[in-house]
């Protein structure tokens, strides 16, 4: 018995391991991130002078907005152009459809929020409904922000391969200008901890956390050359791939630790 324990116990030490690891990618990706886009020097290069213990002074060219947001932490890079969303949009932001969602396979997926994961990908949770306007049909590159709720901030970048898809009225959708920004860029950098302490600096509170499109276009971006852009995200992609491979190591192991387990006591049964 105490065989069985032991083997069974230590299969899922392995599995708890290499799903650590997995978890540990996250912060390397933000590690990298933070240091490739120059974080690390924001309190050298940023222009603001302190005077005694509450007084601050800032160049009047470095403000963009003058309400009481403006107050609120950001981050900025002291190595590439500090833009915001709205200098690589080639459009204006759409708001999405507020249909009805049903639970039943079309042709066209109806995407919502509690459909995006928090890596941007697209959980199985299928909906969609029986007629639409075509103005809500996604492209590619498409990229989407919610701007409601507990998710408010979350993003998600349409790719044609995952088929036709309309996208639902708690999020909004952006047209990237790829001349400037590669968009699987601008995903990765709206996972950031940067990004986010901006969505949490400024979502406005009622009955719900809430950012319009308005305020969007002014959230900053880091933007470097667009060959830096490529680099990084060749980088994350694969950590990314590693972090997969971890997390299927770490259930193949709980799944087969189980599958011994449950024979080797039916077996003596």
């Amino acid at each position: 018995q105490k065989n069985i324990v032991d083997g069974y116990n230590y299969a899922i030490s392995q599995a708890n391991h290499y799903a650590q690891e997995a978890d540990n990618i996250d912060e390397q990706i933000e590690n990298y991130l933070q240091n490739k886009l120059g974080f690390a020097q924001v309190l050298i290069t940023q222009k603001q002078t302190t005077i005694g213990k509450f007084i601050k002074l800032f160049h009047l060219k470095n403000i963009t907005r003058w309400d009481v947001y403006n107050s609120k932490n950001n981050s900025y890079s002291g190595l590439y152009s500090n833009q915001l969303l709205r200098d690589i949009l080639i459009s204006t932001p759409k708001y999405g459809a507020g249909y009805k969602a049903e639970k039943k396979q079309r042709d066209v997926r109806y995407i919502r929020i509690t459909d995006i994961n928090e890596d941007g990908s697209l959980n199985n949770d299928f909906a969609s409904v029986p007629k639409f306007d075509k103005q809500y049909l996604l492209k590619q590159n498409d990229f989407l922000i919610a701007r409601t709720g507990n998710t408010v901030g979350k993003t998600f970048l349409y790719d044609d391969s995952m088929g036709q898809a309309i996208y639902a009225g708690y999020l909004i959708k952006f047209e990237l200008d790829t001349n400037k920004v590669n968009p699987q860029y601008l995903l990765a950098y709206t996972k950031s901890s940067a990004y986010k302490q901006w969505i949490k600096n400024n979502m406005r509170i009622s009955a719900q956390p809430n950012i319009n499109s308005k305020q969007y276009e002014e959230s900053p971006i880091v933007l470097p050359p667009l060959d830096i852009q490529n680099e990084i995200v060749e980088h994350i992609a694969a950590l990314r791939t590693e972090q997969k491979e971890l997390r299927e190591k770490a259930l193949f192991l709980r799944q087969q630790a189980t599958q011994q387990f449950e024979q080797t006591i039916f077996s003596v049964i």
